[in-house]
């Protein structure tokens, strides 16, 4: 499958580079042009309405010339309803357009996963694993999520500093610092690549400052060595504060122990090969750092300037950190129970062990588990136990590679089977994936693991290209069964029985509104928008109304003003003070308010508020989970 490792544990260059690259550039165009292909008809399939109308409301609202926190409240740091924005006034007023502009940035992740898959295994893999990443992405859930965003900013943040470990230019760690910085002015979870970045170059320091060829297993207590732990012992102290809101098992395993891993793995290779020197080795340290840090600070430094500009830099520092509190406090959904870790545990022991030497029974151990997959991908299409089984043995595969990246780390450095560039690439990815799956934290709903998936799969990939002598028939099984499952079972169903059970999800209506760009919905949901929106129209008189709770797609679909105003100290739920939305309906003159029975986040509205909406609009139609209310 690939050319023989050296004894260095590196595989020999191509004799013919320029053949090399030619065959590099054919696969990547390919499989470029096949993802393309394949997910572009995805952007017209399906919706959750409330972050459809969040994403497209917001984004209005700024090309009105409206500022986030300011003059609306934004529950992210405000960067995505600028780009999106951007979307609207290039593509047009409709909610595809936010899609497109995602699909663009898609465009550009791709090549980003071929070229670090290509920096471990042959073109033909990397195209392989290029196509696995896309197939656990945005198909199974295209919309303008600001998830997305982070992790293309992480992957091709992952890809500088790759270049960086390569060349030695500092300019590669700058641009991934400011894809770092661009990816927490969307929302502050890009601190999580920030972390990773650091411990990275924690590691390369290391690298940088132990000769390679130095004493193994020397035990040596240094200032250096303390001034590491204690940061790392902060870090992981910052990190439990993080989760302990909502810590069992589960989110010990999945958010702390990777963690752990890593930072014990740091701390050990500093006590067994760390040296003396600790003002030089400090130099080193924050030579790497530095320019990562420049480039994380200057697009911060450019965002906060415009809202400086704007009188709203008090406003958009409290509006993060509020934001931020309330997401953490509101929105939760537990993992699974530890008994769902078992499917992933056999392979894990396979990537622990690196190399598995030939034994006796292998040819019929190898068909039983072919066997075995296949039954497993046929069943999972309609046993629900199956289908959570597989599942959740993806799920683990983050805190699976994360582990034994580890192990194999510890044993390189004992038996020197990778060099050190090897050892940097495959650590910066380990440690990319074990602090970017905090994403998942605090509302684990599976698709929040595909924000982190196309990581794990590149992890993977690297640590299984790198072994010397890996066995090449499971993990290619393992490649295909997981590239299946995604395809079939996966991007085919529908995203809110995703990670639960299969089932075929394909919407037969066009949602019928100017606004919506012909996104295939329900027939439900194109009914009673369908007839909601127009309804609301037209009772309105063309004045602002008030939807609510959780009904920001009313005000884009029908393109009507909020009539609740909004200032840097109001609550972000306005009906925390509902005598101040009645009193902004009177001074708006509205005419209509839309009522929305079922609200995904928010709570229900008190009896005592219907009350009042149904003293001041006594007119009333019921439609779907909407009540429409209106007076003459």
């Amino acid at each position: 499958m690939t050319s023989a490792p050296t004894a260095g544990g590196e595989r020999p260059r191509s004799s013919a580079p320029s053949a090399g690259r030619v065959s590099r550039r054919f696969v990547l165009l390919l499989v470029w042009l096949v993802s393309a292909v394949y997910v572009f008809p995805f952007r017209l399939r399906g919706w959750i309405p409330t972050d459809e109308g969040a994403f497209g409301h917001s984004a209005e609202r700024v090309l009105n010339g409206e500022m986030p926190h300011r003059d609306f409240p934004e529950i992210y740091t405000g960067g995505l309803s600028f780009w999106n924005a951007l979307a609207l006034r290039v593509f047009g007023l409709r909610l595809t357009s936010i899609r497109l502009a995602l699909f663009v940035c898609f465009l550009a992740f791709v090549p980003a996963v071929f070229a670090i898959a290509s920096r471990f295994g042959p073109p033909l893999l990397s195209g392989l694993i290029t196509l696995l990443a896309v197939a656990w992405s945005l198909p199974n859930y295209f919309a303008g999520s600001v998830s997305w965003y982070n992790l293309f900013l992480a992957t091709w943040g992952t890809l500088a500093l790759l270049r960086h470990v390569e060349t030695g230019h500092r300019r590669w760690l700058f641009l991934a610092g400011a894809f770092a910085g661009i990816s927490c002015l969307f929302k502050v979870i890009g601190a999580y690549f920030v972390a990773a970045s650091l411990l990275f170059l924690l590691y390369r320091e290391q690298r940088l400052s132990v000769p390679a060829d130095g004493p193994a297993g020397r035990r040596h207590l240094s200032a250096f060595l303390l001034f590491q732990a204690a940061g790392l012992s902060l870090f992981l102290a910052v990190l439990f504060v993080t989760v302990r809101s909502q810590l069992g098992e589960m989110e010990l395993l999945n958010f702390v122990a990777p963690a752990v891993m890593i930072a014990a793995f740091l701390i050990s290779r500093e006590f067994l090969e760390g040296g003396d020197g600790f003002a030089r080795r400090f130099l080193v340290l924050m030579g790497l750092v530095l320019p990562f840090a420049a480039g994380v600070l200057l697009p911060t430094l450019l965002f906060l300037a415009v809202f400086a500009w704007n009188g709203a830099l008090g406003a958009v520092i409290r509006g993060v950190i509020a934001g931020a509190g309330a997401h953490v406090s509101h929105i939760r959904n537990p993992l699974p129970p530890l008994s769902a870790v078992w499917p992933a545990v056999p392979y894990t022991i396979v990537l622990g062990a690196g190399s598995l030497a030939p034994f006796r029974f292998a040819r019929p151990l190898r068909v039983l588990l072919a066997v075995a997959l296949a039954a497993a991908l046929w069943l999972s299409g309609f046993s629900e136990e199956i289908y959570q089984d597989v599942w959740s043995s993806a799920c683990f595969l983050g805190v699976s590679v994360v582990f034994a990246v580890c192990l194999r780390l510890r044993d390189a450095h004992r038996s020197g089977f990778w060099n050190s560039e090897t050892r940097q690439k495959v650590f910066l990815l380990a440690a990319v994936v074990a602090i970017t799956s905090l994403v998942q934290f605090p509302y684990a709903q599976p698709i929040y693991f595909l924000y982190v998936a196309p990581l794990v799969a590149l992890a993977i990939f690297a640590l299984v290209q790198s072994e010397p002598h890996p066995p090449w028939r499971l993990h290619t099984g393992m490649l295909a069964f997981y590239l299946l499952f995604a395809v079939f079972r996966a991007n085919r169903g529908s995203v809110i029985a995703l990670g639960k059970y299969f089932e075929r999800y394909d919407p037969p209506a066009v949602l019928d509104l100017p606004r919506a760009g012909g996104i295939r919905v329900s027939a439900k949901d194109a009914a009673v928008y369908g007839s909601l929106v127009p309804f609301a129209q037209e009772k309105s008189g063309g004045k602002p109304i008030y939807a609510g709770p959780d009904c920001d797609q009313i005000y884009f679909l029908s393109g009507l003003r909020d009539a609740v105003s909004y200032s840097a100290g109001s609550p972000r739920d306005p009906m925390e003070r509902p005598d101040d939305v009645f009193r902004r309906l009177e001074e708006k003159g509205a005419r209509a308010v839309i009522l929305n029975g079922v609200p995904l986040f928010a709570d229900q509205l008190r009896p005592q508020v219907v009350a009042r909406f149904e003293e001041l609009f006594p007119h009333s139609r019921k439609i779907g989970q909407f009540v429409a209310r209106w007076r003459d």
